[in-house]
């Protein structure tokens, strides 16, 4: 079975350098933005003649970090293209579009924090 994967790699370290990733919000908020993604792909971008790619979609955990991906034997055809069919870059599209859920989830996760530190003093 082929897998085709889009991760975030830099944000694991870019965390760990701000001491983030160990914040039980920022993990969650990771999650629920690989579950957006995801979602995001199958509904708006990926390409559906008979369903089956649409339906491998799935969040995979890799250590800290969440991975969407497609296991139709296909997936990375349909991705990049072959020399008789043009890519359609339905996780390209769904990464830049995860840039987007990253930020207003990490904004909610970390605004959370600051609302708690009030709350404490």
């Amino acid at each position: 079975m082929a897998k085709y994967t889009c991760t975030l790699e830099e944000l694991p370290k870019l965390l760990a350098q701000h001491g983030a990733l160990r914040d039980k919000r920022v993990r969650k908020a990771i999650q629920r933005v690989a579950r957006r993604t995801l979602k995001y792909i199958q509904d708006e971008t990926v390409p559906v003649d008979t369903g089956r790619l649409k339906k491998s979609g799935r969040v995979f955990q890799t250590g800290q970090t969440p991975t969407v991906a497609f296991t139709a034997p296909y997936a990375a055809f349909v991705e990049h293209g072959t020399r008789m069919m043009a890519p359609r870059h339905y996780m390209l599209r769904g990464a830049q579009k995860s840039k987007e859920f990253l930020a207003e989830e990490l904004a909610d996760a970390l605004t959370g924090d600051v609302m708690d530190a009030a709350a404490e003093e």
